[in-house]
């Protein structure tokens, strides 16, 4: 055809220019001819495209062009056009005769191996030289796995033959990121393999999850075997791709739940513990927190819910606040046990800081439940680690949070008991704050103490106070007489101008509150009287005893501001 002939027209070009260039002892000389052949090549491949048998034969033309380029101009830069566009003339042939896509993924692969073999036997003399065949090669990896991924069985077959070629180019040449390649390979492999026997995507889940955790384990304790024989950078791959295979089938277990759940996550904290102690050097060394402790932790966590929905199965929801409160508790507990280095960084600070921050958790969850029972448990589990924690590490702050979750848990009881009395509630609240501020007194004093027992004192008098105001509520006045009297005489004993100022407030008020509406009662001649009395009474002691009273209260005034706040 025309084709053929410019483009064997377009080669005897290029060798005139070739003899031009031998002849006149100069490159320039045979350029124009040159400039010729190539001219008309790309002139004969772009009108040959609509016909695809001689857009074919042109193309294998314009391939022995540019290795004849090659070696006229003594540039190997032309090899890699070469051989790139080779492969579309061999894929063409390939699928004008043979119409499946996995069978011309097989034919391309074949392609792929004879690439492979060129660039190994160039490349052990100089990798420039293979460079060519091999980067070729790697494209061909990637089209014949696509082309072939159809039918299974032969994705399979050439997704293993691919990981192993990534494989030995990895350590032949030595690179180790090249192993992420062959990693790559082996999970789509997995995946392959999962569609041969599972075709139906609803039954494909759990083994795709399971294959693939299984890979991240197998991946990552082959990494741990490189770094024991001394290849440190020969595991990172391998504990990369470990990483992500098992997070990635980690999460996927999670909507599954059940045994299987609960399998793969005891599975999987027993290994990120394990390593969390294999690699305790290399994380020291890159100065990180032990974040595969936490982890591990975290998944054991995870794991205690899937466990309690089995067991419980429709009181789950009800019941998982204390169970969970428990097992926090449990964590720090265990802790204590594991206070000897490097058990201690490895293990027990990870344990102690999840189970105190993770307790939030179950409190939450027992305050939405709306079940007092419920709320009570947890919250005495809380306080109770809390607490504890707190005074044997000399962590005030902790003994604090634990006081708040007691508190929370008394009141959970009295409302399971029904109980609707303003003050049962308030007493609690109020002497605790009055207890913390006796401590933070007596420990360092400042600010705090004055703050908390202003609200003690506060909340202790107002409420008395508020419920004593309606009319017959006698039994309040007589609680809000008593609590003055006993914060009058602390404040004298403790030397506290707060405990004596409200304490003197709320009596005088109560007084005016339960005494004012009776004297207001009275004949008129029995308030002239009374008042009368009072007045000349003071009168008589201002007139004979105005020296001492002068004296007594400069003194009194004097020690008064030598009190505390």
């Amino acid at each position: 055809s025309m084709a053929i002939a410019l483009m064997v027209l377009s080669l005897v070009y290029l060798g005139i220019g070739y003899l031009l260039e031998r002849r006149e002892g100069r490159r320039s000389g045979g350029w124009p001819l040159y400039a010729t052949a190539y001219v008309v090549a790309a002139f004969v491949t772009v009108m040959s495209i609509p016909d695809t048998e001689d857009f074919m034969q042109v193309l294998f033309g314009d391939v022995a062009l540019l290795a004849l380029s090659a070696a006229i101009h003594r540039d190997y830069r032309w090899v890699y056009g070469a051989v790139w566009l080779f492969m579309l003339p061999v894929y063409l042939l390939i699928s004008l005769n043979v119409p499946e896509f996995h069978y011309q993924g097989l034919l391309m692969g074949v392609l792929g191996l004879n690439y492979c073999a060129f660039g190994y036997i160039l490349g052990r003399r100089s990798l420039r030289q293979g460079g060519p065949f091999l980067s070729a090669a790697v494209f061909l990896s990637a089209l014949v796995t696509v082309l072939t991924w159809s039918n299974p069985i032969v994705a399979s077959f050439v997704l293993i033959v691919i990981a192993s070629l990534y494989l030995l180019a990895a350590v032949w040449l030595s690179w180790n990121w090249l192993l992420l390649a062959t990693l790559l390979a082996a999970n789509l492999a997995v995946l392959s393999v999962n569609l041969i026997f599972f075709k139906d995507t609803s039954t494909l889940g759990n083994p795709l999850i399971i294959s693939y955790f299984t890979l991240g384990v197998v991946s990552a304790l082959v990494g741990r075997w490189l770094r024991r024989s001394g290849e440190d950078r020969w595991a990172w791959p391998l504990y990369s791709a470990s990483g992500l295979d098992l997070a990635g089938a980690y999460i996927a277990v999670l909507p599954v739940g059940g045994w299987l759940a609960v399998g793969l996550s005891a599975i999987l904290a027993t290994l990120l513990l394990a390593f969390a102690w294999l690699e305790e050097q290399l994380i020291d060394k890159l100065k990180f927190p032990p974040l595969l402790s936490y982890l591990g932790l975290g998944v054991l966590f995870v794991a205690h819910f899937y466990v309690i929905d089995l067991l419980a199965a429709d009181r789950a929801f009800d019941i998982w606040p204390p169970i969970t409160a428990a097992l926090c508790a449990l964590s720090v507990a265990l802790a204590w046990g594991l206070q000897r280095p490097p058990l201690s960084h490895i293990y027990a600070t990870p344990m102690r800081f999840s189970g105190l921050s993770l307790m939030v958790i179950p409190m939450a969850g027992s305050i939405i439940s709306l079940d007092a029972v419920i709320v009570a448990v947890t919250f005495a589990i809380a306080g109770a680690i809390y607490t504890v924690y707190g005074a044997m590490r000399g962590i005030l702050n902790w003994v604090y949070v634990g006081i708040c979750a007691f508190m929370i848990m008394i009141w959970a009881i009295l409302i399971a008991l029904e109980v609707s009395e303003l003050q049962a509630y308030v007493i609690p609240l109020g002497l605790a704050l009055l207890g913390v501020a006796w401590y933070e007194r007596w420990k360092m004093g400042g600010r705090l103490y004055y703050i908390l027992s202003i609200l003690g004192l506060v909340l202790l008098l107002g409420s008395a106070f508020y419920q004593s105001l309606p009319s017959g509520a006698y039994a309040y006045a007589a609680l809000l007489l008593f609590e003055c009297l006993v914060f009058i005489a602390l404040g004298v004993r403790m030397r506290s101008r707060s405990y004596v100022q409200l304490g003197g407030l709320a009596l005088i008020t109560n007084a005016i509150v339960q005494l004012g509406p009776g004297f207001i009662d009275l004949p008129r001649w029995v308030q002239i009287g009374v008042t009368g009395g009072i007045l000349l009474g003071g009168g008589l002691a201002g007139l004979f005893k105005r020296e001492e009273i002068l004296v007594g209260g400069r003194k009194l005034r004097d020690d008064w501001r030598q009190w505390n706040p």
